[in-house]
């Protein structure tokens, strides 16, 4: 917190201690030394602080917040790879932070909000300005450069703050095009952990939260963090402390109206400071030889020189000292009047530039400080040709829609497509026959601005025994390390002892080419040399992605590589990208998909070895697992070392989706498994009565909760059961699609009879019986429910549809239908 206590000259510590340790080594130090030392507050201003961000407050938090706790091991591990005591470089741009502004109640007078906003927006400038170097008291600083150990220079963080004007948190008063300020909309007694001031707000995650109150006690200001994580807290800050001075407004407190020294806005800049990883620069103690800072080139002080003003200085000789160098009172992590303060080093820039980057932050401007643009609708999709085999008969769809959309609506109709409409950013669909496939999307922004685009696709279902349906992909990537070609070079892929081609790189440093194999073909690779061999290296790549020859420099004419192409996903070996013998790498973000060659077939994983960096929640390294071709259904995920169960498919596609995540540091060896693919004896491909793939087939060979799903290739089909009742003796599901599936036992009296302590869910069916006085359509002695299925029931006489002893219950548009 910020007071107006005066300065108190008093004793001068001489200690000759030399600020020798790096900062890698500082910052692992003071994690651990600040859990276990009570540090004495600076004799200078031990009563009134000018800010309550602490060593001591930051380690209090660290025990009692797990989450903040790993949020700060992490910063510190980040912090220990930096190059130390110099400015980050801005060669891509500043990174960039959104703000949003936050006035207690009765702060802002009514008929003050607009004036309150410039406020706001000159205070930012001023901090963008003092951020990185620019404030207009930068130039007395080469006078005393050389004073200071190493002649440290101005810090230059290269980082820009915006003030959010879109896509706002609902529920505050803001609409596209307002700046994020809010009056009175955020519950100042709702404290972020470890803090004694500052609030929180989860609806406000992603910004610099800018907090503006009156404190009491003469407080200026607090941090929530050293650093912040950017989870709806922030800083806070006095009203009387906040503004540059350079504008008022009529009846709110600000720096312009209460004057004093902390008056040009730098109490913001202060605490900002701490939300991005720096400590005071005296590091909150009183002894030269206590840890200070962290910073490399910050000198070791004992004073925070609070309320300082005697700061005209011109010479090394007219600086004062408190340990073994001059003191930097005009660092913004000191306490000296606004007057006296105009500068960071490049270490505390550096490591402020660290800390944004930590938070997720990069050089792109955030979508909430762009004012959106008119949404233009495309989509591409794959494969090109919608050629499909009938084991695999999706087509994956991509939004390549311009301009940020807030909403979209997918329609698809003809070749009896599924689903008929989606909202995923890039749907899978699936077709049943060749023909036109329409599809349209339409896409809607912030402002409610829709645009639809509208393509007609054909589509063709191929024949299973078509070669494009046994036949994958494999690549072929060439490097050169100088960058001009391979000269001359080139290499040959043969099939079955025939030329698949010949490939080079005519210029530049790499280039990949796919080749298409069908499994089982023996495949070789041959070489000719060029003029400069020894820059030539190159590598061949299967249908998923795994390297299965590599060619360094120099490599022989002739025969480099023989062996068999495999297209088949059965069997293959999925490991993480460290291979057999190595580490997953950092900040990895991979996903795979397995699907079964056959659609009755299922894929499974098993694991041999699992070892992923274990945290609680698995908030750092994770492998998830999901049913089907994409995110939308969530199987299991897994981190830590150790056995793990097989994963097994369970959707009617037979297909897995796995997504591996890891964060930027601690990597481990990863995992082997093995893709397995099963009969999936529980998907009904026939419309017979009896046999293979039939329903009766996939009820007998159901497990208890298991579910039976109908082939989407049977839209529109009968299903004639010709012999019955079918006996339903364990819980099973029976799922289809919007009464899309037709069971006919019209030619027996009872379907299915339903055992006592069994239960069968009949989902999406519509079931056309005949009833007789003497037997129903359905006997349940268990439990049967029914969910958007419709039973019809042809018998004109009296009788019993479904006979139930049982329970029955309803769901969604579902009955029983006499039909006379």
């Amino acid at each position: 917190m910020l007071s107006n206590a005066p300065f108190l000259p008093g004793i001068i510590f001489e200690v000759n201690i030399q600020k020798t340790y790096p900062v890698r080594h500082i910052f692992i130090l003071l994690q651990i030394l600040f859990s276990i030392f009570t540090f004495s507050i600076d004799n200078f201003a031990q009563h009134n602080e000018r800010c309550l961000t602490t060593s001591l407050t930051v380690t209090k938090r660290i025990e009692a917040d797990q989450a903040y706790a790993h949020y700060h091991r992490k910063h510190v591990l980040s912090l220990s790879r930096l190059s130390h005591a110099r400015n980050p470089g801005c060669q891509q741009g500043p990174v960039i932070i959104p703000v949003a502004v936050h006035f207690d109640v009765g702060i802002v007078p009514p008929g003050q909000e607009a004036c309150a906003i410039e406020l706001v927006l000159d205070q930012l400038s001023a901090l963008n300005a003092e951020i990185n170097g620019n404030d207009p008291q930068n130039s007395a600083f080469d006078d005393l450069q050389a004073c200071f150990p190493g002649s440290p220079t101005i810090g230059e963080s290269c980082i820009s703050f915006c003030l959010a004007k879109y896509d706002h948190p609902y529920g505050y008063g803001l609409t596209p095009g307002n700046y994020a300020v809010t009056f009175g909309q955020i519950d100042f007694e709702e404290i972020s952990p470890g803090s004694e001031h500052v609030p929180i707000d989860e609806n406000w995650s992603g910004y610099l939260n800018v907090f503006i109150t009156d404190l009491a006690g003469g407080l200026l200001g607090e941090s929530s963090g050293i650093p912040g994580m950017f989870n709806g807290e922030g800083v806070v800050i006095d009203a009387c402390a906040f503004g540059t001075g350079n504008l008022g407004c009529e009846g709110m407190n600000s720096s312009n109206s209460c004057g004093g020294i902390y008056n040009e806005g730098n109490t913001l800049v202060h605490e900002t400071g701490h939300y991005l990883g720096l400590f005071h620069i005296w590091g909150d103690n009183a002894f030269c030889s206590g840890y200070q800072d962290g910073i490399e080139d910050t000198p070791n002080m004992t004073s925070s020189y609070s309320a300082y003003t005697s700061c005209q200085h011109s010479s090394c000789s007219d600086l004062p000292s408190t340990c073994d160098s001059k003191d930097m009172y005009m660092n913004y992590m000191s306490y000296a009047s606004d007057g006296c303060m105009y500068m960071f080093t490049g270490g505390q820039a550096e490591v402020m530039h660290a800390s944004a980057l930590n938070a997720g932050f990069n050089h792109d401007t955030p979508i909430k400080c762009i004012t959106p643009q008119f949404p233009v609708a495309s989509f591409e999709h794959e494969p090109v040709n919608a050629q499909l085999c009938p084991n695999l008969p999706f087509i994956h769809l991509f939004d390549t829609s311009t301009g940020p959309a807030e909403n979209r609506t997918w329609t698809f109709a003809g070749c009896g497509v599924i689903p008929e409409s989606s909202n995923a950013e890039n749907p899978v669909i699936q077709v049943k026959s060749s023909g036109i496939l329409n599809i349209q999307l339409t896409v809607t922004n912030y402002l409610g601005t829709s645009e639809t685009y509208i393509q007609e696709i054909p589509v063709e279902i191929l024949n299973g025994s078509d070669p494009l349906c046994s036949s994958c992909s494999y690549q072929l990537e060439l490097e050169d390390s100088y960058g001009d070609g391979w000269n001359g070079a080139v290499v040959e892929i043969k099939l079955d002892g025939q030329s698949s081609g010949i490939f080079t790189l005519n210029n530049g440093m790499e280039a990949n080419f796919d080749f298409t194999v069908s499994s089982g073909q023996d495949l070789e690779i041959f070489y000719t040399g060029g003029a400069w061999d020894e820059e030539v290296s190159f590598r061949i790549k299967d249908a998923f992605g795994v390297e299965i020859f590599y060619q360094g420099i120099n490599p022989p004419d002739g025969l480099l590589y023989t062996g068999t192409s495999n297209c088949s996903v059965c069997g293959y070996q999925f490991l993480d990208s460290g291979g057999l013998n190595g580490d997953y790498k950092n900040s990895e973000n991979k996903e795979r998909t397995f699907c079964p060659p056959a659609y009755f077939d299922k894929v499974s994983l098993s694991f041999d070895m699992v070892d992923i960096e274990l945290e609680q929640n698995c908030i750092a390294d994770q492998i998830k697992f999901y049913n089907g071709l994409d995110e939308s259904e969530l199987i299991s995920s897994y981190c830590g070392y150790g056995p793990v169960q097989d994963v097994i498919s369970t959707t009617v596609n037979g297909c897995l989706h796995v997504d591996f995540i890891s964060d930027a540091s601690v990597t481990k060896n990863g995992w082997i498994a093995t893709v397995h693919c099963k009969h999936h004896c529980n998907v009904v491909t026939s419309t017979d009565d009896e046999g293979p793939n039939t329903l009766k087939s996939a009820i007998a060979c159901a497990e208890p909760g298991d579910t039976i799903w109908m082939h989407p290739f049977l839209i529109g089909d009968t299903i004639l059961i010709e012999t019955g009742p079918v006996l339903i003796d364990k819980s099973i599901t029976i799922l289809g699609q919007s009464n899309a599936y037709i069971i006919n036992s019209e030619q027996i009296s009872t379907l299915f009879h339903i055992m006592p302590q069994a239960q069968l869910l009949l989902e999406g069916i519509q079931i056309r019986g005949k009833s007789d006085p003497e037997t129903p359509v359905i006997l349940n002695e268990g439990q049967l429910i029914l969910k958007n299925t419709r039973i019809e029931d042809t018998f004109s006489g009296e009788s019993t549809s479904v006979k139930n002893t049982g329970s029955l219950y309803t769901d969604g548009i579902s009955g029983i239908i006499k039909i006379n």
